[in-house]
């Protein structure tokens, strides 16, 4: 099942980013899924939670969004940086 791979990319790359802002955790993270990449949306959302245990994403809600082609991205994310402050990525690539 390729998506777990998938998954473990897109938590590797968020976590990444995430850390470059001392985040403490990333709560949510939207993802773009063309129709042609191969990816089951559902098989994602589904891995993705047991991909995050033990990450920054851990408990992190995943929002696809499907798209027409055979792109795979991060649209966004959110960042808890300190208690009360929140900032958001916008387009992370896989």
């Amino acid at each position: 099942m390729h998506e777990m791979a998938i998954a473990l990319a897109l938590i590797e790359q968020a976590e990444k980013v995430a850390r470059e802002q001392n985040a403490r955790a990333i709560p949510g993270i939207t993802v773009v899924v063309g129709r042609l990449s191969g990816t089951d949306p559902d098989a994602l959302r589904a891995v993705f939670e047991l991909a995050a245990e033990e990450t920054l994403a851990a408990g992190a809600t995943l929002t696809v969004d499907m798209a027409a082609g055979r792109e795979l991205y991060i649209k966004s994310m959110d960042v808890d940086v300190e208690e009360g402050e929140e900032v958001r990525g916008e387009a992370l690539n896989v």
